[in-house]
Parts: C-alpha cells; sequence; structure tokens
C-alpha cells in the first residue's frame, strides 16, 4: 500500500472507531446508521487486501529453497546407489538413466527435477532387490517420494504469493478512491443533519477526518 493509501485508510480506521467508541449520537438516525454500516464494509474490504500484501513471500522462497535442498540430496543419494548398481553389472542403459553429478540437480529446473525423481524412483523400485548392498532400501524410495510430493505442492507458492500480492495492490487501487468518495459525498454530508444536537460528536469526527501524513519509512 502507498503512503498515500496508508493515509487515507489510516483515517478511515480513526473515523470507524469514533463512530464504534460513541454510539448513541447517531444509532437512532437510519441514513446514519446505514452509512456507518456501508463504511464498515469497505474499511474490512481494503483491510482483507492489505492483509494480502503483507505475505512475506520471502519466507515463502526459502521454505521452498530448503526443501529443494533436501530433495536434491535425496535424489543424488539413490540416483548413485542406483547407477552405482548399474555400472557394477554392466548395465548401461540403466547407468545413463540415473547417473547425475550433484550439481546437475541444482541447475535443474523444478519440473524437470520432479519429472527426473520419477523417473529414478521406476528404476530403483524395478531393481530394488539389488540395492541393499548400495545404501538403498524400501524405506528411502518411500522418503524420497515423501519429499517429491511435498516439493511439488510448496514449488510454485512463491510465484502465487506474489501473483496475489500484485492483485491486492491493484484491488487497493481500486478500492480507496471508492471508500474515499463514499466518505466525501456521503458522510460528510450526513453530519451536517446532527451538527444542532451532538455538536460535539460532529466536531470530533470533522477532525479525524483530517488525512494525518505519516512519516515516509
Amino acid at each position: 500500500m502507498e503512503k498515500v493509501q496508508l493515509d487515507q485508510f489510516d483515517m478511515a480506521l480513526s473515523v470507524e472507531n469514533h463512530f464504534n467508541d460513541n454510539t448513541a449520537p447517531w444509532t437512532a438516525n437510519v441514513p446514519i446508521s446505514a452509512a456507518k454500516t456501508i463504511l464498515s464494509q469497505k474499511i474490512a474490504a481494503i483491510g482483507a487486501q492489505l492483509a494480502i500484501q503483507l505475505i512475506n513471500t520471502t519466507g515463502i522462497a526459502a521454505n521452498k529453497e530448503i526443501l529443494r535442498k533436501s530433495f536434491e540430496d535425496q535424489l543424488f543419494v539413490v540416483s548413485s546407489a542406483v547407477s552405482g548398481y548399474a555400472s557394477v553389472v554392466g548395465n548401461k542403459d540403466l547407468y545413463d538413466r540415473t547417473y547425475n553429478a550433484r550439481s546437475t540437480y541444482t541447475l535443474m529446473k523444478d519440473v524437470i527435477l520432479t519429472g527426473t525423481c520419477v523417473d529414478l524412483i521406476v528404476d530403483a523400485n524395478a531393481e530394488m532387490a539389488n540395492l541393499a548392498p548400495y545404501g538403498v532400501l524400501p524405506a528411502n524410495i518411500t522418503a524420497l517420494t515423501t519429499t517429491m510430493n511435498a516439493f511439488s505442492g510448496i514449488k510454485s507458492d512463491p510465484e502465487k504469493a506474489i501473483a496475489r500480492r500484485k492483485a491486492a495492490t491493484e484491488k487497493i487501487a481500486e478500492l480507496m478512491p471508492d471508500l474515499m468518495s463514499f466518505l466525501n459525498t456521503r458522510m460528510d454530508n450526513l453530519m451536517v443533519a446532527l451538527e444542532a444536537t451532538q455538536e460535539t460528536f460532529v466536531d470530533i469526527y470533522r477532525n479525524v477526518r483530517l488525512i494525518s501524513s505519516s512519516p515516509t519509512t
């Protein structure tokens, strides 16, 4: 949210709080009571988008990076075992399918890494009876499959979070002018009807309606 938008939203929250803290002067006034309900709805809609804007995409990306490294490590262990077995028994096709340097996994795109894992699991299961001396047991394949599935579920999360934040920013740019227009053209005018009998309430309303410029950070 931009600085101007933050100032406007803070002002709107102050107006809402003034109404919430002083219900007696306005609840009997049907037009003002209806306007207050609408005001709170508009503020809540912007607040929901602001919450999306505050999603920590850096943290999501860091979680993905940690999981990916674990995925790569497990892949390398299993592929080394299978390709080592293939080398011993002279199965060149199996060796060519399963051998990769550790750095190769790091350079693979997410979708290729997952596809490589699927193929490796097929080859490892086919040779499982022979792989125990090379350090691979069914439990290793189960763990690798679990990690692959977890990575498949999280691999696009950072991109999704960034897209959601972008959409929230665009939505706020749409909602904020509508909120300001509502205050300017409806709520401000409705306050005139209360001025004769609720002067203090109206005076405070007009004070909190002044947009305070927040510090630039």
